[in-house]
C-alpha cells in the first residue's frame, strides 16, 4: 500500500499492539451481495495463544467463516488496519496475527481524508460579514488543516479571502461549528460549484471532530 494516509507498521510494533489484549473502536468490512458491510465488533488477544490469534466477538452477523475481511481497532489515538481471512476454533471466530500488513493511520494535518458514500457529510456555509448570505453542500473532503465541499446552491456570494462560518454534520452524528477563510471557488461547464476552506483557530474540540470524521473515512479508503 502506497497510500500516503498510512504508515506500514514494523514487526515488533505489531507483537507489542497485540499484548493489549482488548481493543478499542473495532470494526470489519465485508462484501455481501456486492455491497459492503461495516460491522462493529470486539477483538481480544489471549495470553493462551501466545497473542498469535485475534478473536472476534460479534453482535450480529452472518457467518464469517473463510472471509476475507479488513479491519480496524485503536488503540490510545492510534488506528491501525489490517486485512485477513476468518477462520474458526473451539474459542469462536478468530484471525492469525497480521505481522507483516498492518498499518496506522497517518497524523498529518496536510493529508486530506476523501468523503464517502456510505459516510456523508454536510455542511452549511455562511460568509461572516453577511449572515443572511448561507449556503448548503456535501463535503468533497476534510483535514485538520481545511475542507472542500460541493454545493447544491448558488455560489456566487463566494470570493476567495471571504471569512466564514461553518457547520459540519457526519450523517450519523451531532454537527459543529468551524471558522475559516474561503481559499478557492470553482465551477465549470455549468457544474455544481467547489469551494475550499482553510480552518481558522481550531479547539480541542473541534480537532477531535474533525479527526473522528477522519478515522471514519480511512476505514473506507483502506478497504477500497
Amino acid at each position: 500500500m502506497t497510500n500516503n494516509q498510512f504508515k506500514k507498521v514494523t514487526r515488533l510494533e505489531v507483537d507489542r499492539i497485540l499484548t493489549h489484549g482488548v481493543f478499542q473502536k473495532c470494526q470489519l468490512s465485508l462484501n455481501f451481495a456486492n455491497s459492503q458491510k461495516v460491522i462493529k465488533v470486539k477483538l481480544a488477544t489471549i495470553p493462551e495463544d501466545k497473542f498469535k490469534r485475534i478473536y472476534i466477538l460479534p453482535q450480529e452477523v452472518e457467518d464469517l467463516k473463510d472471509k476475507l475481511c479488513a479491519f480496524s481497532f485503536k488503540i490510545g489515538t492510534q488506528m491501525y488496519f489490517f486485512k485477513a481471512r476468518i477462520r474458526f476454533n473451539q474459542r469462536g471466530f478468530y484471525v492469525e496475527a497480521p505481522n507483516d500488513q498492518t498499518y496506522v493511520l497517518a497524523r498529518r494535518k496536510h493529508i486530506r481524508f476523501e468523503a464517502h458514500p456510505k459516510f456523508p457529510i454536510y455542511c452549511s456555509v455562511v460568509v461572516s460579514n453577511d449572515g443572511k448570505a448561507k449556503v448548503s453542500g456535501q463535503l468533497l473532503n476534510i483535514s485538520t488543516a481545511g475542507a472542500s465541499l460541493r454545493l447544491g446552491e448558488d455560489q456566487t456570494i463566494f470570493k476567495k479571502g471571504n471569512p466564514v462560518h461553518a457547520l459540519i454534520k457526519p450523517e450519523q452524528s451531532a454537527g459543529f461549528a468551524v471558522q475559516g477563510t474561503v481559499r478557492y471557488v470553482k465551477q465549470k461547464n455549468g457544474k455544481p460549484a467547489e469551494v475550499g476552506l482553510e480552518f481558522a483557530a481550531l479547539d480541542v474540540m473541534q480537532t477531535n471532530k474533525i479527526n473522528s470524521i477522519c478515522e471514519e473515512l480511512s476505514f473506507y479508503i483502506f478497504t477500497r
